[in-house]
């Protein structure tokens, strides 16, 4: 008995849980451009440049956009909330300034891999078991009221509306 009991109860947490877990539907990441907001590899942060972008074209299973000097494009497949983005192309043309460059370069090295869709507070409390938290300004900034997270791991890219 006390192990049906158990068994009842951990299948009520699971679809608890599961209900109230994020879930963000391909046809929300669609419905408008995203900026590039920052990207955080490891400790390292970098603050996109103005005009750095990412769509999602869930119709066609591909990414675009812009790095805020070169354009790109990748492969993408979504599964619940998880995306995992393939087969990255991209112009190449040179940037103006070296903080633009030091972006691109690390935006498009990190692009391809299987990323977690997360909003802020997950991705605060992702950090917080790892002893991570850093940049406490982003938890403040008007920017993170409606901001979407793809992360693992090691790396994370900020998109705002």
């Amino acid at each position: 008995m006390k192990y049906l009991n158990a068994c009842v109860c951990a299948i009520i947490y699971a679809c608890l849980f599961w209900a109230c877990s994020t879930n963000i539907k391909p046809k929300t990441l669609s419905d408008k451009e995203w900026k590039a907001y920052r990207l955080s590899i490891d400790t390292k942060v970098l603050f996109a440049p103005q005009d750095a972008t990412m769509i999602f074209d869930t119709q066609q299973n591909r990414i675009y956009g812009n790095t805020g000097c070169n354009n790109y494009t990748a492969n993408i497949q979504i599964e619940q909330n998880k995306l995992i983005i393939t087969k990255r192309t991209f112009t190449r043309k040179l940037c103006e300034s070296q903080e633009v460059m030091e972006y691109e370069f690390e935006f498009l090295r990190s692009l391809e891999g299987e990323y977690d869709i997360i909003t802020l507070q997950e991705y605060k409390d992702r950090l917080s078991t790892y002893g991570q938290i850093t940049n406490p300004d982003l938890y403040d900034s008007k920017a993170s009221q409606n901001m979407l997270i793809l992360a693992n791991r090691f790396k994370a890219y900020f998109l705002i509306p």
